[in-house]
């Protein structure tokens, strides 16, 4: 079964006792869903990220957004997003939905010399 496919089940059971005279029967509903396994990796919408940033951009200015889907659900289709640690120091991500890629405003004095490319 794959919950992405197809996320619940619904049908009738029926039971019948053996009597040979008027057999009686009674049917119940049965409703059945699919929990979700963390089956299904996020995908960027894009295969590259690319953004130039100007010299005179102010610190904490946005450079770019990136945004991922997962084709799980509940938590485990909940994203975060987070920068390769080589980056960190010049960048930060301001928050998880769609992520926004600002310029770091803490530990960057000068973040206007780096175009940055999100693979």
């Amino acid at each position: 079964m794959d919950r992405e496919t197809k996320s619940s089940y619904s049908f009738d059971a029926v039971a019948t006792d053996s009597c040979l005279y008027g057999p009686r029967r009674q049917t119940v509903r049965v409703d059945i869903a699919i929990q979700d396994v963390n089956d299904n990796s996020p995908e960027f919408d894009v295969t590259l990220y690319s953004a130039d940033i100007l010299l005179d951009m102010p610190v904490g200015g946005l450079v770019t957004s990136v945004s991922a889907t997962d084709r799980d659900s509940g938590l485990n289709a909940r994203l975060t997003y987070s920068l390769d640690t080589s980056v960190n120091s010049y960048f930060q991500v301001s928050f998880h939905s769609v992520s926004k890629l600002n310029t770091n405003p803490k530990t960057n004095p000068n973040p206007n010399t780096n175009p940055i490319q999100l693979f």
